[in-house]
């Protein structure tokens, strides 16, 4: 997993993602951050609150495999753009937070201190 690809891997792992990308193409092509916090976690809450586990698991592994990623970028983007948009969103984060993998419960905890939510 390389920055220069994580939008090819978050596409090739949940089609949904992929078509939306592809409705906002124009405005976020090829800026993974933006892809992350305009398209990807719109579709994390969706999936957070679903019954469908098997997804859950997947966008949990994907979250959980960039957090522990040797590229500092790809560990940010975890952080910066899928993280700390969802901070504010209290009960959301409450219901969530365990079923989150380790090293992504821990980003969430560091980033709830440095904002003041902890």
């Amino acid at each position: 997993m390389r920055y220069e690809n994580i939008i090819d891997v978050l596409s090739s792992r949940f089609p949904e993602v992929s078509r939306r990308y592809n409705e906002e193409k124009d405005y976020v092509e090829g800026l993974p951050h933006l892809v992350f916090e305009i398209v990807f976690v719109p579709y994390f809450r969706e999936v957070m609150q679903s019954e469908d586990q098997n997804t859950k698991l997947q966008v949990i592994e994907l979250l959980e495999e960039m957090i522990s990623c040797e590229d500092e970028k790809i560990q940010e983007i975890v952080v910066v753009s899928v993280l700390e948009p969802l901070l504010s969103e209290r009960d959301f984060l409450k219901i969530i937070r365990n079923q989150l993998g380790l090293k992504t419960q821990e980003s969430l905890q560091v980033l709830e201190k440095d904002f003041g939510w902890a």
